[in-house]
């Protein structure tokens, strides 16, 4: 589904974390690198060059068939379609247990 994509206020809130912690942890020139790979993976997604996988796959659950994920280094985006793209609705970290989540919460 080519198109444009969007945050939620979730979102931009787990990607401000993201940056303040890479950049402390591993410093400025880490935290350029982790916001490229951000965006580039959602330019691919956007131009049909990567695909998303069911989040209902990872979880388990039959109500999270709507809801799709994307990797992103050790991050997985909770990606919600749109006739026009995507709404990012959370970004995971890897270890983090997608079960526990309740999607249904997330604000588009």
């Amino acid at each position: 589904m080519p198109g444009s994509y969007r945050f939620s206020r979730r979102t931009a809130e787990r990607l401000s974390e993201i940056a303040t912690w890479t950049n402390a942890t591993f410093g400025p020139a880490q935290a350029d690198r982790c916001e490229r790979l951000f965006i580039d993976r959602l330019a691919a997604l956007t131009e049909g060059r990567v695909q998303t996988r069911p989040l209902s796959r990872l979880t388990g659950a039959a109500h999270h068939e709507t809801l799709t994920t994307l990797k992103v280094g050790r991050h997985l985006l909770i990606l919600l379609p749109e006739p026009q793209g995507w709404v990012v609705i959370d970004i995971l970290h890897d270890a983090q247990n997608l079960t526990d989540r309740d999607f249904d919460q997330e604000e588009p």
